[in-house]
């Protein structure tokens, strides 16, 4: 192979990976009740700490949820559904990140709240 074919196809290479990475994190996760039965459309917010940048979603079917993505940084993420006590967690997301974040809700008013700090 030319000198010449061989830069070119290690310069590509390089430039493809760098347009594969992306700056964004995401979170799954599950909202099941206590006997672990999904919670379907529950309610899912993402709010980002240090910018207050927020992101809703309903749970599908069958209680899961899959955020869009989101800036790498502190976000408190809420769950609710009526009859159950709204649950708050706390989490820290890298580049690139996957996270997971379950809720398990517990029965109760709606305007009760939990907070779970990681």
């Amino acid at each position: 192979m030319k000198p010449s074919l061989r830069v070119f196809l290690l310069a590509l290479g390089a430039v493809s990976a760098l347009l594969g990475q992306s700056e964004s994190a995401t979170i799954v996760g599950t909202v099941t009740d206590s006997s672990g039965a999904a919670i379907p459309g529950a309610h899912v917010s993402f709010r980002n700490t240090q910018n207050n940048a927020t992101a809703n979603l309903t749970t599908g079917a069958d209680g899961n949820y899959s955020s869009p993505p989101l800036r790498p940084g502190s976000y408190s993420v809420a769950a609710e559904s009526q009859g159950f006590s709204r649950m708050i967690q706390n989490l820290s997301l890298d580049v690139d990140q996957h996270a997971r974040l379950d809720f398990t809700m517990q029965p109760g008013q709606i305007t009760e709240s939990v907070t779970v700090e990681a």
